[in-house]
């Protein structure tokens, strides 16, 4: 359907964690700020208009974020 490049930028407080996500390409958005908490390996995402969950394995994580569509993401964390 689509495709782009997702960049978040999540910083961990415990176990809560919250960010911008934005998505580059040719379904480009605004960033959209969300907040979420840790629950063993997943995060689970809220944003007024999307949320999502996530499995963290290593520095990687994938999952599916909901919003105007739902989008199946791959994130590999930048050091």
């Amino acid at each position: 359907m689509g495709g782009g490049q997702v960049i978040m930028d999540l910083k961990q407080d415990g176990a809560k964690v919250s960010g911008p996500m934005t998505v580059s390409g040719p379904t480009s958005s605004e960033p959209t700020n969300f907040q979420g908490r840790v629950s063993g390996n997943s995060i689970v995402l809220e944003a007024a208009h999307g949320s999502g969950t996530l499995t963290v394995k290593g520095d990687e994580m994938t999952g599916m974020v909901y919003g105007i569509m739902p989008a199946t993401v791959s994130l590999k964390r930048q050091r």
